[in-house]
């Protein structure tokens, strides 16, 4: 760990241990923790590492946080509760990090969140708000294009992925997509063209037989 660290609570003195990366990195399934894990924030100044246990952070104990310093303390929390699978709390933390400061990083991890939960509306109306913050944000453009996807939404699906290619370029994954999405809306010749483009740009067979695969489920 970068800087200073007492790996105690500066609020109550407890004994706390920050997340260990070997531990897993969380995705859609929550890491394991040691029995006994006491959740914390951990915000990095550069000089000193402070932590906060989740019981003095829900007891509002934060006089002493600068707004950068709550901002980032809310993100910490955020991302604890995500990785723990505590998809709720996780929310919560992540919302206060952005009524002290609006950042697509945050929009972004509040609408997978959000999505875990089930929340179309709410995963929805992050990405767009991330969208409005950095219009060429591609992870945010990702996600909304997915939840769209998702919804049916095939016509706004394939505006937003088609942005995704003139900023990254047309890779095979993207090209197979676009190929789903035109077959979807009735465009066979089209969807095959992109299918065609994204198995040629592919480079084993292996990828190749998995685009097969993936358009035969497709055409039926």
């Amino acid at each position: 760990m970068a800087g200073m660290s007492s790996e105690v609570c500066e609020k109550c003195g407890c004994e706390l241990l920050p997340l260990n990366p070997e531990w897993g990195d969380g995705g859609d399934t929550p890491i394991e923790v040691p029995p006994g894990y006491i959740p914390c924030g951990v915000i990095d100044t550069g000089l000193v590492v402070r932590l906060v246990c989740e019981e003095c952070y829900h007891a509002g104990k934060l006089e002493s946080f600068s707004k950068e310093e709550l901002y980032a303390l809310h993100y910490a929390f955020g991302l604890e509760y995500q990785l723990l699978g505590r998809y709720v709390e996780s929310v919560t933390a992540y919302r206060k990090a952005l009524g002290v400061q609006v950042s697509v990083d945050v929009l972004v991890l509040a609408a997978e969140v959000e999505g875990m939960l089930g929340h179309s509306q709410e995963q929805e109306a992050h990405y767009k708000r991330a969208l409005e913050v950095d219009p060429n944000d591609v992870l945010a453009r990702r996600g909304l294009s997915g939840v769209y996807r998702n919804q049916g939404r095939y016509e706004e699906a394939l505006k937003l992925l088609d942005r995704d290619i003139a900023q990254i370029g047309p890779t095979p994954d993207l090209m197979m997509e676009r190929a789903e999405l035109l077959f979807r809306l009735g465009r066979h010749d089209a969807a095959m063209l992109a299918f065609q483009t994204a198995k040629a740009a592919v480079n084993t067979d292996e990828d190749r037989d998995h685009f097969d695969r993936l358009w035969s489920r497709l055409a039926g």
